[in-house]
C-alpha cells in the first residue's frame, strides 16, 4: 500500500525474503541471557538497560522493556492525547473494549546518548556486576511518551477482536509471512481509503480468520492500523469496524 505521496509504505513479502540474521553466536547467547533476565527483573510498565559479563567481549548494553498495560479506555485515550490514533469504548455494538498494552520507547532511544556517554555508562555496569559478584547489571530507565505499538483488545463473551496500531518508522513497514500460510488478499476501498482485506485458510483450504490493514495519517506521522477478528465474522462486518476508525 502506498501514502498520499505515493511511498510504499506496507508490504506483504515471504518469509524466505526475510533479511538473514547477523549477529554472530556470542552475541546470540547474550541476547538470549538479557532476554531472560528482563522477563524475570522488569514488571510491566517499565524498562531496564543491562549489561551481562558472559558473551560480552565488546562490553555491550541491551534496552529492554516492558509494554503499560491498560484495562480502562478512557485512560488510554488520556495517555495518548495529541497522538494521531484512535481508542474506541466498543467495536460496532457488540464488542467492548477489554484490555491494551502499548510499548513506549526508553528515554534512551528517543534522546540516545553519545558513544561516549554509552561506554562510560557500560563500564559502569560492568563495574557494578563485578563488586556484586553477579553476571549481570541493571540500571531502571524511564519510558518517554513516545509509543509505537499498541494493542487493543474488544470481547463479546468468548468473541473476540484485536486492533493493533503501529506507528511508522520512517520506511515500508514490511510484514513476513511463512511459505506455508495459505491466505488470499484483495485490495478495498473504504471511504477512499486503501485497505488490504486478508483470510487465511485453514488446512481444509475454507476460510479462516480475516484482518484488514491500512494506513492513517499524514507522511512523517503514519499509523498501520490492522484489525483481527477471531470470531468468524464476515467481510461486511469489519468493514463496518474499519470505518468506525475513518469517521
Amino acid at each position: 500500500m502506498k501514502n498520499e505521496q505515493g511511498e510504499v509504505i506496507y508490504e506483504v513479502k515471504p518469509l524466505k525474503q526475510s533479511p538473514p540474521p547477523t549477529s554472530s553466536e556470542e552475541e546470540r547467547q547474550r541476547l538470549i541471557k538479557v532476554r531472560d533476565l528482563a522477563e524475570q527483573l522488569l514488571p510491566d510498565g517499565s524498562a531496564g538497560l543491562f549489561y551481562v559479563v558472559p558473551h560480552n567481549p565488546d562490553k555491550q548494553t541491551d534496552t529492554r522493556y516492558k509494554p503499560v498495560m491498560f484495562n480502562d479506555a478512557a485512560a488510554l485515550r488520556a495517555k495518548l492525547a495529541g497522538k494521531q490514533v484512535k481508542i474506541l469504548d466498543r467495536l460496532g455494538e457488540s464488542f467492548k473494549f477489554e484490555s491494551a498494552k502499548v510499548f513506549f520507547a526508553p528515554v534512551n532511544e528517543v534522546n540516545r546518548p553519545t558513544p561516549e556517554e554509552k561506554a562510560a555508562t557500560a563500564e559502569k555496569l560492568r563495574k557494578q556486576a563485578e563488586e556484586s559478584s553477579k553476571d549481570y547489571a541493571m540500571m531502571p530507565l524511564e519510558l518517554s511518551d513516545d509509543f509505537f505499538h499498541l494493542r487493543t483488545v474488544y470481547k463479546q463473551g468468548d468473541d473476540e477482536v484485536d486492533v493493533t496500531i503501529v506507528k511508522s518508522n520512517n520506511g515500508p513497514f514490511t510484514a513476513y509471512i511463512e511459505e506455508d500460510i495459505d491466505f488470499e488478499q484483495e485490495k478495498i476501498k473504504v471511504k477512499g481509503v486503501e485497505m488490504l482485506y486478508t483470510v487465511y485458510k485453514d488446512k481444509d483450504g475454507k476460510g479462516g480468520r480475516k484482518n484488514i490493514t491500512w494506513i492513517n495519517g499524514s507522511s512523517g506521522a503514519e499509523y498501520t492500523y490492522q484489525i483481527d477478528e477471531f470470531c468468524d465474522m464476515s467481510k461486511e462486518d469489519l468493514i463496518k469496524i474499519a470505518e468506525s476508525f475513518l469517521n
